[in-house]
C-alpha cells in the first residue's frame, strides 16, 4: 500500500578513533525519536516503543593512499536491540558487511566507489510467519557510488549518490516488494562553525 502517510524520525549517534594513521574504530548508535503511525486499521508495519534499534560496530583500514586516488576496506557488525523484527528475528548479530572502498580527487570533484556483501544470520517465528507474508532477508551484495562537487566560488557542495542492494530472491509472495533495491538521493553540504556541516537533498 503506498498510500501510507506514516514518517519516522531517527537520531544517528556516531563516535570515531583513530588507532593508527590509517585505521579507524567507530561506533554508531541509531535512535528512534518519533512515529507517526496514522493506519492503524491496516496491518503493517510499525515500532512498539521509542528509542535504540541497534548498534552499529565498524572499523575501517586504508590500504593506499595517492595523490589522487585512495583505497579501503570497511567492516561493519550490528546488534539488534529489536524485537519480533520480522526481517531478521531476535538475532543478537543479525548481519555482517565487508566493502572495498575506493576513491578520488580531481580539481573540484570527489568521487568515491563502494563494492561489498553483507552477511545475514537471521532467525524467523514460525507465529510471525503465519501472521505476516514476509521472510527474513537473505545474504546481499552491496553497491554505491557517489559525487561531491565544489561549486566555485561558494562554501556549497553539491553531492549527488546511488546505492544499492542485490539477493537473489524476493521475501514477500504478496507484495511487489524486492531485497534487491536502488535508491538515489542529491543534496547539498554546507560547512558551519565548530566543524559541523548542514546537510539538506532528496532521495527516490
Amino acid at each position: 500500500n503506498k498510500r501510507f502517510k506514516d514518517s519516522v524520525t531517527g537520531l544517528d549517534l556516531t563516535g570515531t578513533y583513530g588507532i593508527l594513521d590509517n585505521w579507524d574504530l567507530s561506533l554508531t548508535v541509531p535512535y528512534m525519536v518519533s512515529q507517526v503511525d496514522k493506519k492503524k486499521d491496516i496491518p503493517h508495519g510499525y515500532f512498539d516503543r521509542l528509542g535504540i534499534t541497534e548498534v552499529r560496530i565498524a572499523s575501517k583500514v586504508q590500504i593506499l593512499d595517492a595523490d589522487i586516488f585512495n583505497l579501503g576496506l570497511v567492516g561493519t557488525a550490528n546488534n539488534n536491540r529489536v524485537k519480533d523484527n520480522p526481517y531478521s528475528g531476535n538475532v543478537p548479530w543479525p548481519s555482517a558487511s565487508l566493502e572495498l572502498i575506493m576513491g578520488s580527487r580531481l580539481s573540484i570533484f570527489d568521487w568515491s566507489i563502494n563494492l561489498g556483501r553483507r552477511w545475514r544470520h537471521t532467525k524467523f517465528r514460525e507465529d510471525l510467519q503465519e501472521e505476516l507474508p514476509v521472510k527474513p532477508f537473505g545474504d546481499q551484495w552491496l553497491a554505491s557510488t557517489a559525487l561531491a562537487i565544489d561549486l566555485p566560488k561558494t562554501k556549497l557542495d553539491l553531492i549527488g549518490e546511488i546505492y544499492g542492494a542485490e539477493a537473489r530472491r524476493d521475501f514477500s509472495k504478496v507484495s511487489a516488494r524486492s531485497v534487491s533495491i536502488a535508491e538515489s538521493m542529491v543534496g547539498i553540504r554546507y560547512p558551519l562553525a565548530y566543524d559541523l556541516q548542514f546537510h539538506a537533498g532528496f532521495g527516490g
